[in-house]
């Protein structure tokens, strides 16, 4: 699981079909550069990433939103995360005139880590118990804000498709990604 994040939003968050009408090619080709996937599930990921902003930027406007977190299954949408972020005007640009501020990357840091060990050291059935509640709090608030389509790829399709072996089989040598 990557660390929750949680945007400071300023201005109004636009629609979400709004959102997922941006397009950046240049975005797409530079994953392509890093994974040996198709151009057109690459572009499908682009979209999955701008549903995850903006499901990030809707749940910080509401004052019982759930933190929302990138559980291991989601890592191709984090991958494209990142790779989104390294074009820093374009995703600046996407995060004030879409999400309404710029939302921040945050990986869970060591300390969070230490928290959630010490956590679980002192009373393991309690921190399970409060890893399930978190993660059926986000799986309601993308079923409710999202739909049943996404909540089904997110947490169904995704696992069986982006598998560790899946990513690692597809990650492309370092030397040659043209990053």
């Amino acid at each position: 699981m990557i660390g929750p994040s949680r945007p400071a939003i300023r201005r109004r968050l636009r629609p979400l079909a709004d959102v997922l009408a941006y397009a950046n090619d240049e975005v797409v080709h530079r994953f392509l550069k890093l994974y040996r996937i198709p151009f057109r599930e690459a572009s499908d990921l682009f979209t999955e990433t701008r549903r995850w902003l903006w499901a990030l930027a809707r749940s910080s406007q509401m004052a019982d939103g759930p933190r929302l977190a990138i559980y291991s299954h989601m890592l191709f949408i984090d991958e494209m995360w990142h790779n989104f972020v390294l074009f820093t005007k374009e995703y600046t640009r996407f995060c004030d005139d879409f999400l309404g501020g710029y939302i921040h990357h945050l990986p869970m840091t060591r300390e969070e880590q230490a928290r959630l060990r010490a956590r679980f050291r002192k009373n393991p059935r309690a921190a399970v118990k409060r890893s399930q509640r978190e993660k059926l709090e986000q799986c309601d608030f993308i079923f409710h804000e999202l739909g049943e389509g996404t909540l089904k790829r997110w947490y169904s399709d995704f696992p069986k498709r982006y598998t560790a072996s899946f990513v690692n089989a597809r990650r492309r040598p370092l030397g040659r990604s043209g990053a």
